[in-house]
């Protein structure tokens, strides 16, 4: 869900189409995604206190391909539209605690 919602995004900024309002269809999509997949509730703001070169670094050593893209795609997030994404990243790979 990630991935794909950063994809979108990123080929929005070359396509001739609104990003912003297409972008609150896909937001919808991907919570009912998220929802229907059974995640656990986001009821409390969580915090991480890891940095990115210590989650690129452990997500390197993941023996699935699915981790790195995962955390480089939060990780550009945060570099190309100041999105904080450490606590999805590190939270959606499932780093052992620091």
């Amino acid at each position: 869900m990630v991935t794909s919602w950063h994809a979108y995004r990123r080929i929005g900024e070359l396509a001739d189409f609104d990003v912003t309002t297409c972008s609150v269809h896909l937001s919808r999509a991907l919570l009912v995604a998220y929802v229907g997949a059974g995640a656990e509730p986001l009821t409390a703001v969580p915090s991480c206190t890891r940095s990115w070169d210590e989650m690129i670094a452990l997500a390197r050593q993941d023996p699935d391909e699915h981790v790195i893209k995962l955390v480089w795609t939060c990780f550009d997030m945060h570099e190309r539209w100041q999105v904080d994404a450490r606590v999805l990243a590190e939270r959606a790979v499932k780093l052992p605690p620091s």
